[in-house]
């Protein structure tokens, strides 16, 4: 097990897989939870899903504890006629 942190918090990396062109796909963290990435056929990062377990959430004075959280971030370079990158 591989330790990372930030912060003074560490974290312990049980489980790594990788897709067929060796970029991780899915990394599982002890007590954590799983960050999933995934790529197009060149090997671009698309988008990142973070999925947290045990996390305690408080919205509108309601405290939710125990549950699971789920984050996506896209990463999109599109190519447009003018030469214009979004």
């Amino acid at each position: 097990m591989k330790q990372v942190g930030q912060l003074g918090v560490k974290y312990s990396i049980s489980n790594i897989i990788y897709n067929y062109l060796n970029l991780p796909e899915q990394i599982s963290v002890t007590g954590k939870g799983t960050i999933a990435y995934t790529y197009d056929a060149h090997g671009e990062k698309r988008s990142k899903t973070v999925t947290e377990s045990g996390v305690s959430v408080t919205y509108k004075g309601q405290t939710y504890a125990g549950i699971t959280i789920t984050t996506t971030s896209n990463y999109v370079n599109r190519q447009y006629p003018n030469g214009i990158n979004r």
